[in-house]
């Protein structure tokens, strides 16, 4: 009895330690998982316009306006910046920010370009905005806009729309063919200049066919800035034939831009002929 009770007091005294034990490895895991946590860095989000720390809000780097976004076209002495967008452009002038669904980016890669000008001389400044907007085989097309800065609505945009214009142009220009044999020859009137064109490296009368009377001028526009911001257009000017769809491009109309009142005027037209054909 007494050896009975000997071992019954034991195993009662080793369950006992054991349970100890756990208790206390048990502890000791808990504080070290404390541990562990107490010691991880703690991340902040610092906004670096003005050092100061939020660890609850996270910048978005890639927002227009930030730093690391894409700036496809600036004038930073005025604080004008374009930003390229998935749907078009953000345009931001001082604190003025206004989006438009602008086509900015072709297989070319041509980026936008800016000029600041008092465009129709009313007192305020204007920004012009030339857009690359089409390329292919015999298109290569731009766009014109006049944004109003300075007066209401403010970043107001006014397009030098396709019809506007192409109704200046075609009045602009006019041609006559002279012969049409084993070469093209044509006398081209702009104002009251006439320019011959011979036109016999890349014609052929068997497989094109009969000219047509209206020239096809609407694939190949563009427009620049001088070096005083004024505005310069250039058409593509090409013959179109009975038995082809191509136009066959002779030469480039040049004219003057103006804008007032909301409106886009040609002048100054010019007519230069392309050599080699």
């Amino acid at each position: 009895m007494q050896v009975s009770s000997y071992r019954k007091r034991y195993s009662f005294l080793i369950a006992s330690c054991m349970a100890v034990s756990l208790l206390l490895s048990s502890c000791g895991v808990k504080n070290e998982t404390s541990k562990t946590q107490d010691m991880k860095p703690q991340t902040e989000q610092v906004d670096s316009s003005t050092g100061s720390s939020d660890s609850s809000t996270v910048k978005d780097s890639t927002a227009p306006g930030d730093p690391e976004s894409k700036v496809i076209a600036s004038i930073p002495e005025r604080n004008i910046y374009m930003y390229g967008l998935d749907n078009g452009v953000e345009l931001r002038v001082g604190d003025l920010v206004q989006q438009y669904d602008w086509i900015y980016n072709t297989p070319r890669g041509i980026e936008p370009r800016l000029a600041v000008k008092d465009y129709d001389g009313d007192g305020h400044n204007e920004l012009a905005v030339i857009l690359y907007v089409g390329s292919g085989t015999g298109v290569s097309l731009e766009e014109l806009h006049m944004i109003e800065m300075e007066e209401d609505p403010k970043l107001q945009d006014r397009q030098f729309m396709e019809n506007d214009y192409l109704d200046q142009v075609n009045p602009a220009i006019s041609f006559k063919p002279i012969k049409e044999a084993e070469e093209l020859i044509a006398e081209v009137k702009v104002g009251s200049k006439k320019t011959e064109v011979i036109m016999k490296k890349y014609y052929d009368h068997d497989e094109f066919g009969a000219v047509r009377k209206q020239l096809g001028i609407r694939d190949v526009v563009g427009f620049s800035f001088d070096d005083n911001n004024d505005i310069k257009a250039r058409f593509g000017v090409p013959f179109l034939f009975e038995k082809i769809a191509s136009p066959q491009y002779f030469g480039d109309l040049n004219a003057d831009v103006s804008y007032h009142d909301g409106q886009f005027t040609l002048s100054n037209f010019e007519f230069i002929a392309e050599e080699n054909l």
